[in-house]
């Protein structure tokens, strides 16, 4: 009988703990991440920014990591579904003996192994809705994750279009700037001649003025010199003059101290 009761009670104690460890709310499901917005335009050349690409890509990497914290929570569920059907397997084990013992008690030990039959059938009972709660949770979170995984093939789609553009853009670009640069060659070949014979124009009448003006020079250097030579004589001129007055001087003042 004691050993009918240790059996019992141990029968209640194990049920009440694992009912107690797979309750479904301990599952939380990651919110579904909202598929990005794509806008296109049909444009005769693609302008697409390097951080547009960036930002698609980044939108990509974001359902990526997404889809990998969903499958952790698809895991957990696995776990917990698991669990929660061994539990299941161990309380129905747990009525077979009790049931097992009950038929070969006393009926003190049938009333009292009846009510841990019943006690046992309630705990199976609550484990079977925490297995279906967590079936539940396990398949929502594969939809959620096979949502996520759209999503993913969506935003990888738009990164690769957007590097597409990106890549069409720049074809573009290097095109136009091909013709650019073979216009401008032309262009630059023509202006450089004329701007040659500008440069021989202007060099000859440079030169012309040159010479000019070395003449002008000469012509001035000529003019100062004789204008040099004036002076000396003038100052010569001078002397002399001064010289006789002051004779002249000399020789009246003698006259009249005569």
């Amino acid at each position: 009988m004691n050993q009918i009761k240790i059996i019992t009670g141990l029968t209640v104690v194990t049920l009440s703990a694992v009912v107690g460890n797979v309750y479904a709310e301990d599952i939380t499901p990651t919110a579904p991440v909202n598929e990005p917005q794509v806008s296109s335009e049909t444009a005769k050349t693609p302008q697409v920014t390097e951080s547009q690409v960036n930002s698609a890509k980044v939108t990509a990497d974001q359902a990526t990591s997404d889809v990998n914290n969903q499958q952790i929570v698809v895991d957990e569920a696995q776990k917990q579904k698991d669990q929660s059907q061994q539990n299941l397997a161990k309380a129905t084990s747990t009525v077979t003996e009790a049931s097992t013992i009950a038929a070969e008690a006393t009926p003190e030990v049938v009333k009292e192994a009846t009510k841990a039959v019943t006690e046992a059938k309630e705990a199976i009972t609550d484990a079977e809705a925490n297995v279906a709660d967590a079936q539940k949770t396990e398949q929502k979170a594969n939809q959620e994750v096979q949502s996520q995984a759209k999503t993913v093939d969506g935003n990888v789609k738009v990164v690769a279009d957007k590097e597409s553009e990106v890549k069409q853009a720049e074809g573009a670009v290097t095109t136009a700037q091909e013709a650019i640069d073979s216009k401008t060659a032309n262009t630059n070949a023509s202006e450089a001649e004329k701007a040659v014979t500008d440069k021989q124009t202007k060099l000859e009448t440079a030169e012309t003025n040159l010479i000019e003006a070395q003449k002008q020079d000469a012509k001035i250097a000529e003019e100062k010199r004789l204008a040099e030579q004036e002076v000396v004589s003038k100052q010569l001129a001078v002397t002399d003059t001064q010289t006789l007055l002051k004779k002249l001087v000399t020789e009246i003042n003698n006259e009249k101290v005569s």
